[in-house]
This record gives structure tokens, sequence and C-alpha cells, in this order.
């Protein structure tokens, strides 16, 4: 009975005490998988609507703006590309472009990095014609810097 007591019993004691201890961390972590995930996917959500909506009257703020939700070395790409291409080109054909996203899913996310599939419907004014819509997928990386997710990385699928 001795032996059951200072024996047996302290050992089962801890032992539920470490699975509790270990179900617990478990839980909180994911818990907080969860959680950036659940916050990864909004960011790409709400990142995709901004750089694949405007207007060709607003086109040089609507790219200031949504620079601000890219990280240095992709903002750097996309200035240079809408430089280029997308201001000159929605000057000149009068462009008015507006994105909505009917669906978003994590492909994989961690703590500093996350990968969200972007599903969006896009309707596309040129000039006085007709719009046209259309759809398409898109794979958006983001870093977590500073606290703040940021694209970096905006691909087609």
């Amino acid at each position: 009975m001795n032996r059951l007591v200072y024996g047996v019993l302290p050992g089962l004691i801890l032992a539920l005490a470490v699975a509790a201890g270990l179900l617990k961390w478990h839980d909180g972590s994911v818990r907080a998988e969860e959680q950036i995930r659940a916050e990864t996917v909004s960011v790409a959500t709400e990142s995709t609507i901004a750089m694949l909506s405007f207007s060709s009257d607003t086109i040089e703020q609507d790219v200031a703006d949504v620079q601000q939700l890219m990280t240095e070395g992709f903002r750097d790409r996309f200035a240079a590309r809408a430089r280029q291409h997308i201001v000159p080109d929605a000057k000149a054909r009068k462009i008015t472009a507006v994105a909505e996203v009917p669906g978003a899913a994590s492909v994989w996310a961690t703590a500093k990095h996350a990968v969200v599939l972007v599903f969006v419907d896009r309707t596309v004014s040129v000039g006085d014609s007709e719009p046209v819509e259309a759809a398409s997928s898109y794979r958006v990386t983001l870093d977590n810097v500073d606290g703040r997710w940021l694209v970096a990385d905006f691909e087609p699928v």
C-alpha cells in the first residue's frame, strides 16, 4: 500500500499533468494556426481587390495606394510594371476594372509567410464599350513584415 501511495500515485499524477500540458499547448498552436490562416485569407482578399480594381481617372492614385500593401521587393516590380504598362494603357484606353472575390483559401501559413489561393470575378470596361466579365484565380504570397501582412508575390494560376 505504501508503494502505491508514495510511488505509483505521484507518478500517475505527474503523467496526467504532463499530458494535460501537452494537450493545452497543442490546442493553443492549432488555434494560432487557424487565426493566421483566417487573417491571411482576409488580407489576400482585400489586397487582391485593391490590386485589380482601378479607374482610368484615378489610376495613378490607385497604384500608389495599393503599393502600401506590398513588400519592398514586390512593390518595386509592381511599380515598374505599372509605370510601363498599366497606367499608360488604362489612361489611353479609358479602362475601369472592378474586382470581387467570391472565395479564397489558405494553401499554407506560418507566423512569417503564407500562400492564399484567391478566386476573382472581374468586370472590365474599355471606353464606352459594354463591360466584360472574367473569372480568374491568383496565388497570393504574403510575408509578415513588422507585424503586418504584405503581398510578396501575385501570380495568376
